[in-house]
């Protein structure tokens, strides 16, 4: 006979497995409303996709403390931002102060310097 227990547990394991049966296998690129640009430092479109359609920022806070902190800092002042590499494990560690304009393609630019 089974238990109580084991019984919960399989009922738990077979409710997750009859949602997952409703949700969709497949997120098509047709129906993502995205948009991506790929410019290079004189700002010519190196790659667009959905280039001409305007879209709501992602993070729509970041632009405001961006903004803030060009306003009350100036525009010449730069956050600290620390880098430690690990040549054992090959890790490079970043220790951000909270520069809102610290973007992954300074990251990407600093792993290939």
């Amino acid at each position: 006979m089974i238990n109580k227990r084991t019984a919960l547990v399989f009922i738990f394991f077979l409710s997750i497995w009859i949602v997952g049966l409703s949700i969709s296998p497949c997120i098509c690129a047709e129906n993502l409303n995205a948009g991506i640009i790929l410019a290079d430092d004189q700002g010519n479109i190196l790659y667009g996709q959905n280039n001409e359609k305007q879209f709501i920022p992602a993070s729509i806070l970041k632009i405001l403390t961006s903004l803030a902190a060009i306003h009350i800092l100036g525009e010449d002042y730069r956050f600290p931002t620390d880098y430690f590499f690990d040549a054992d494990s090959k890790n490079l560690y970043i220790k951000g102060f909270g520069d809102p304009l610290f973007i992954s393609e300074v990251i990407e630019q600093l792993c290939l310097e």
